[in-house]
């Protein structure tokens, strides 16, 4: 063992004397390496000019094939044949990395399945043989066929329209909110897909995504859609505008409605105590003088046949721009004056 590390030490200590005579013939060293090159090109391209038979394997994809079918377990669609020709029309035909697949057109393939049902189609190995000779370019030829025959398998899809929802998160800036919902566009979609599958699905949610802090103006974002597996549709994403205003706070003092059941007639006999609720409530900055008290309409519904403490005050419809709203008080004490 000393004596191998001491050879390896006597042949480091030789190149480390002679690095200057290495430096001095480093111009002989390039060009010997240059014509090494060369001479490794040459030899190629002869090689290339000479007549090969190669096998090669690649993909069967049926295209154009109608919207109601669709083409299950692609991984099996795979064919290997055997092809002869110069070295530089297998090169160009095969590629050096990758093969790319063979597309053949569903409708011109009718004629060649070998058997056609339901659930699936076949092609055999003399019919593929007739497909792969179409598609070889005229300086190939093609040897044989190895693999025996291609199965494809279908599988019935129907179509429907289902709603999208958004599945984002995001933040408004201070003092700012949400003039009306997000709104999506389109806000339905056309999907595809088994029929089982299908019928499960309620809605198509959108890829759950970090939008950010939004500010006041108009916001749009492309969200992509999460379509389950084996599902397509007509597009892959929709867009999504927000709507965003710094808001301001607004106090109204809003009568109660009383609504007495029907066909009695007695709500004007109803007096409320307190009969009007202060509203405290954030609305948008554009729509502050256009929110009034008729736009909250308030009220109690008093049962004349029940003899009640107090009523619940309610509000009928709140519109989309007002947020955080508070009215008090929540509770208000009746009389029934008679006439």
């Amino acid at each position: 063992m000393k004596g191998f590390w001491r050879r390896v030490e006597e042949q480091a200590v030789r190149l480390w004397k002679s690095r200057k005579k290495l430096w001095r013939s480093r111009k002989q060293v390039l060009q010997y390496l240059l014509f090494v090159v060369l001479s490794t090109l040459v030899w190629f391209l002869i090689k290339l000019n000479h007549e090969y038979t190669i096998e090669v394997s690649r993909n069967l994809v049926l295209d154009n094939t109608p919207f109601w079918l669709r083409v299950v377990s692609t991984d099996t669609h795979r064919i290997t044949y055997r092809v002869k020709g110069l070295g530089f029309g297998l090169l160009k035909y095969r590629g050096l990395f990758y093969t790319p697949p063979l597309h053949v057109n569903y409708l011109d393939s009718l004629r060649i399945f070998s058997y056609i049902r339901p659930d699936g189609a076949s092609i055999s190995r003399q019919d593929l043989s007739s497909i792969l000779a179409r598609h070889l370019p005229t300086n190939l030829e093609l040897v044989d066929v190895i693999t025996d025959s291609v199965h494809y398998h279908f599988d019935w899809q129907i179509q429907r329209r289902l709603p999208v929802l958004l599945a984002a998160d995001y933040q408004l800036a201070d003092q700012c909110l949400l003039l009306e919902p997000p709104r999506l566009s389109p806000d339905s979609i056309s999907i595809m897909g088994n029929d089982r599958q299908v019928e499960e699905l309620l809605a198509i949610p959108t890829l759950q995504q970090q939008l950010g802090v939004l500010g006041s103006g108009v916001h749009r974002r492309s969200v992509a859609l999460a379509l389950p597996a084996g599902v397509s549709a007509e597009q892959g994403s929709v867009s999504v505008t927000f709507r965003v205003e710094k808001y301001t706070e607004k106090v109204l003092n809003v009568p109660i409605r009383v609504l007495a059941p029907q066909g009695d007639g007695q709500q004007d006999s109803v007096r409320l105590i307190p009969n009007s609720v202060e509203v405290i409530c954030q609305v948008p900055i554009s729509y502050y003088d256009s929110l009034t008290a008729e736009r909250l309409p308030f009220r109690v519904s008093p049962d004349t046949k029940q003899e009640l403490a107090r009523l619940r005050v309610e509000i009928d419809s709140l519109p989309p721009y007002v947020h955080r709203l508070r009215f008090s008080p929540m509770y208000v004490d009746y009389y029934i004056s008679k006439p």
